[in-house]
């Protein structure tokens, strides 16, 4: 099929034959519309667009920086849709697209440094800033020491608390 774009300084006033096959468009001088981008709690700046009525925008990279403890989602357009940085749609009017930031997560790994030495509860995935609290039971016979991360004591309580901002691994 063949594609047909004609041009007019005002909205065509006479008939156009079309087809089978063919696509007839038209487009307005100066039909401009503008394409914005709200930050949606991030920080920075992106410029608006202005973009031609009827033709194919693609979305861009966000431009933004996140809020602490999230990550850019996608664009979020004014009925709630997210669409990811390379779709396109065709401008029909003007448009805000909306960062959509989901919370970070996070793993912590709790274990005893010996199996038979007791149990630790607290491990799991935590979503950025929960406050996770790790606990270690000793079997008879045994006493509680501390938690390590990384060969580093963190902890010499036997329940110890911090904030999800990391993964973790301790024993």
């Amino acid at each position: 099929g063949s594609t047909v774009n004609v041009t007019a300084n005002e909205e065509p006033k006479e008939a156009y034959k079309q087809e089978k096959g063919m696509r007839l468009s038209y487009s307005i001088p100066g039909d401009e519309q503008t394409i914005s981008f709200d930050a949606n709690g991030g920080s920075g700046t992106m410029e608006s667009v202005s973009v031609q009525k009827g033709t194919q925008y693609t979305l861009p990279e966000c431009g933004f920086d996140a809020p602490e403890g999230s990550e850019f989602q996608g664009w979020k357009n004014s009925i709630g849709n997210i669409f990811q940085p390379g779709s396109q749609f065709t401008v029909q009017g003007p448009q805000t697209f909306t960062a959509s930031w989901s919370k970070l997560s996070f793993n912590v790994n709790a274990s005893a440094s010996v199996s038979e030495g007791g149990t630790v509860t607290g491990d799991g995935s935590y979503e950025y800033g929960t406050n996770v609290t790790v606990k270690a039971v000793p079997s008879e016979g045994y006493v509680f020491e501390s938690w390590t991360e990384d060969g580093a004591v963190v902890s010499t309580e036997a329940e110890y608390s911090f904030t999800a901002n990391k993964d973790r691994d301790l024993t």
